[in-house]
């Protein structure tokens, strides 16, 4: 189900944008006495009908008192007035954003003017916040969903132990946000590794909240209840969380990698978590309400092997804001970011994943969580790329986000996945030289896909084209100089994308030729030279018809000399004889007036 942000936030504008009306300074309570909770929620109760998810203080809000959005980075707000404070959550499926709604109720007038938009829920120990409304059940699963592992083996991608590595990342930020669904991201792709690629479980790195601890860390956003992280994330009975979601944790995780990790190895990082965004810059919420910025991420990862290749997925709010630092700190690396850099990502319509990690972790193992077969495969090379997993996570998301991809180079999310062998990629090959002389010189295409592919050969304009077959032509030199380029181009098209596979080609006629316009210099500039050099070709013999000058270079494409006469000469000639590289003679002549 796809909900209508736009409607909502438009509506929740209007609400906030206007004053309650009847406020004034007298009191709410006849007595003076100060209005108690319940009678604040019955004053913004046109507000909270239309949301799902809301909190209120549990007691009045001392004037003066400030606090910080537990999610904002640097905003401190102060209560204007003894308040009553209300907090609608107008989007609990966004990871972020300024999506809290703040009415400050007078707690003796009632007024309830000091409307905001704030960045999540009040952090300070003196505000005490409880829920008041949350009909968010009717959201729910009706059976929560589990990876069939039986049928997730039936997928499996690799038969013997991997040797490559993943790092999985959910900071959570603090108790009341590390949303259940945050775990679960983290166990579908923990298990898809595992049961469908092999990975080796030492290989794993799994850094998440509150690491070990055994304190509540976890929300259950439908129950309102709390739990702590189970660590065991794919159900076997074995610990699995390594590591507690801090800086110095990422540090030492990555110091790791940075001397275990061979060039021929790849990493996956995995992260799902909260993101926030600040003068540009976006960020991940690690445990205790610390941030790690894009930045710094980006140098953690440039620690791993330069020539090891990284896959990197990221499915918080503002996560579009990591692709450029990544890819100018590292090489060898493809991006995949649920959302924009200045937008929100969003939880599924029950609350259980978030959206874009689901598809995507659902295209890297062959199935859905509830075992229904998913073919990703777009380019027909029987297999999944990791490029192909992202285009089929944002063919099939729902929600408002706009997923970003990126890699450099720009093929390496799509010949490798996530089991780290190559995938096919289409080549084409044929002569680097041809003769006019010649008119069977074959191009091949190669390592096509399987099926569902189609191919449009072309040429430049002194190469003819004759198709024999889908996958390979043969060319003839129609070029009227006696030395040319050109090119033949395959563009083979597939439901995955176009590949345009341009060769170049070096055009021959040997035999003697006047040509005027593969000569060019002057007794003036004392030099004389061909179009460009040949590997292949050789004794370059050069003669310049005239008297008075003295060769300083010869034998190459060019040649270079000292005008000893006075004055222009008579109407001269220059001439060069070579071997072109299929061992054919030639001569070029150009006379000047």
């Amino acid at each position: 189900m796809k909900r209508v942000l736009t409607l909502i936030l438009t509506i929740a504008m209007a609400v906030v944008s206007c004053k309650k009306e009847d406020s004034n300074d007298e009191p709410y309570n006849p007595d003076g006495s100060p209005i108690t909770q319940a009678q604040a929620l019955e004053i913004v109760k046109e507000d909270i009908d239309q949301y799902d998810l809301v909190y209120a203080s549990k007691s009045i809000v001392k004037k003066g008192t400030s606090f910080m959005p537990s999610l904002s980075i640097s905003k401190k707000v102060k209560v204007q007035h003894d308040s009553w404070i209300v907090i609608i959550d107008s989007d609990p499926w966004a990871n972020g954003g300024r999506k809290w709604i703040y009415i400050y109720v007078d707690a003796y007038t009632g007024n309830a003017d000091d409307d905001s938009w704030e960045w999540g829920l009040p952090k300070n120990e003196d505000i005490d916040i409880e829920c008041v409304k949350n009909d968010l059940s009717k959201y729910a699963v009706s059976d929560e969903q589990e990876f069939c592992l039986e049928s997730l083996m039936q997928t499996k991608a690799v038969t013997s132990v991997s040797n490559n590595w993943a790092v999985i990342i959910n900071g959570g930020a603090n108790m009341e946000s590390n949303f259940e669904r945050y775990w679960n991201d983290c166990s579908l792709i923990y298990k898809c590794l595992r049961n469908v690629y092999n990975y080796r479980r030492d290989r794993i790195i799994v850094i998440m909240s509150d690491g070990k601890s055994e304190s509540l860390d976890r929300r259950h956003l439908i129950s309102g209840g709390y739990s702590s992280s189970p660590q065991d994330l794919d159900g076997d009975g074995t610990d699995d969380i390594n590591y507690s979601a801090t800086k110095s944790n990422i540090t030492q995780v990555f110091d790791y990698l940075g001397g275990h990790v061979s060039s021929d190895e790849q990493v996956l990082v995995f992260v799902t978590d909260h993101g926030a965004t600040d003068n540009g810059k976006s960020y991940i919420w690690l445990w205790n309400d610390k941030l790690m910025s894009a930045d710094e991420l980006s140098q953690e990862i440039k620690k791993i092997n330069v020539y090891s290749r990284k896959h990197v997925v990221m499915g918080q709010c503002f996560s579009g804001g990591f692709v450029n630092p990544l890819l100018k700190a590292c090489s060898n690396i493809s991006i995949a970011t649920a959302a924009s850099a200045n937008q929100e990502s969003n939880a599924m319509s029950g609350l259980e994943y978030d959206e874009f990690l689901y598809h995507w972790v659902s295209a890297a193992a062959g199935r859905t969580s509830g075992g229904t077969v998913v073919n990703a495969d777009l380019n027909g090379y029987d297999g999944v790329s990791v490029e192909e997993m992202f285009r089929y996570a944002e063919n099939n998301d729902t929600q408002n986000e706009t997923p970003q991809y990126s890699s450099y180079p720009e093929s390496i999310g799509e010949r490798y996945g996530l089991s780290g062998t190559e995938f096919g990629y289409p080549v084409l090959s044929g002569p680097y030289d041809v003769s006019s002389s010649s008119n069977d010189n074959r191009f091949e295409l190669s390592t096509l896909p399987s099926v569902g592919y189609s191919v449009v050969w072309t040429s430049s304009g002194n190469i003819s084209v004759t198709l024999v077959g889908q996958t390979s032509a043969t060319i003839r030199n129609v070029a009227p100089e006696a030395m040319e380029k050109g090119w033949v181009q395959a563009e083979v098209t597939t439901p995955f994308k176009t590949y345009t596979l341009r060769e170049r080609v070096y055009l021959w006629k040997p035999g003697r030729h006047v040509s005027q316009n593969l000569i060019t210099g002057s007794i003036q500039e004392g030099a004389f030279s061909l179009p460009y050099c040949v590997i292949g070709c050789n004794e370059y013999n050069w003669d310049i018809g005239c008297p008075d000058y003295r060769n300083l270079q010869d034998n190459a494409y060019f040649v270079d000399f000292t005008y000893t006469g006075d004055g222009n000469p008579d109407p001269y000639h220059v001439s060069v004889s070579f071997d072109n590289p299929l061992g054919e003679s030639a001569t070029i002549v150009k006379y000047y007036e």
